[in-house]
């Protein structure tokens, strides 16, 4: 059976964090992307700012029974890819 997705879907986040202190530059992005969906997330970390950008757009309105299982482990990765965690000393 196919799974339904929220079509034409499109969420873009973007956050500017001011940072107490320097911290040490990083640069990370991830893209997943199939037919039906697209998942990006950028952060970068540059003196006292940490920006973080992420988008998810969908391409189709279901994913066809055959693919729902890559579907469901893309999914839980781009949920765990769109954390991103600080700790100071």
């Amino acid at each position: 059976m196919p799974l339904a997705l929220a079509f034409p879907e499109h969420r873009t986040f973007h956050a500017e964090v001011a940072l107490p202190s320097v911290w040490p530059a990083d640069k990370r992005s991830k893209t997943i992307s199939d037919p039906a969906v697209f998942f990006q997330r950028q952060v970068t970390v540059s003196g006292r700012t940490l920006v973080v950008d992420a988008e998810y757009r969908t391409f189709a309105d279901s994913i066809p029974a055959e693919r729902v299982k890559g579907y469901l482990e893309q999914l839980d990765e781009a949920t765990r890819t769109a954390a991103y965690a600080l700790a100071w000393p």
